[in-house]
């Protein structure tokens, strides 16, 4: 007996990937209801019809502010995970290094860098 295998796809970041329609909704999840051939939809992102929409990641770069800010309203009641860049200090950028860190050990590391600055600044 033969079993279906589900996999987890990842496409490129592109504007326009229009072609698409969905369906769906509430606890059933959102769901490739038609995708157009020949559409971006089709060609770029390889859609195909019945695919689950699992997530997807709007870039805010070169948008513009109303947009953005509707973007947030209406996302407002449900999960998001957000990409934030944030300007540190030169010294907890030395401590951190080179690679990627958890926002939790950044800010133990900050907090821990600003702590040990103020009892310096004290002595």
């Amino acid at each position: 007996m033969e079993t279906d295998m589900e996999v987890i796809l990842k496409t490129e970041a592109e504007v326009g990937a229009g072609g698409f329609s969905v369906k769906g909704g509430e606890n059933k999840g959102i769901f490739i209801k038609n995708v157009q051939k020949e559409s971006p939809a089709a060609k770029l992102l390889s859609m195909r019809e019945g695919d689950q929409l699992i997530s997807a990641t709007v870039y805010f770069d070169n948008m513009k502010f109303e947009d953005a800010l509707k973007i947030l309203q209406y996302s407002e009641p449900y999960k998001i995970q957000y990409c934030l860049k944030r300007k540190i200090p030169s010294a907890a950028a030395a401590a951190i290094g080179p690679e990627q860190v958890d926002i939790k050990e950044f800010k133990s590391i900050v907090v821990g860098l600003l702590s040990r600055k103020s009892i310096q600044c004290l002595h």
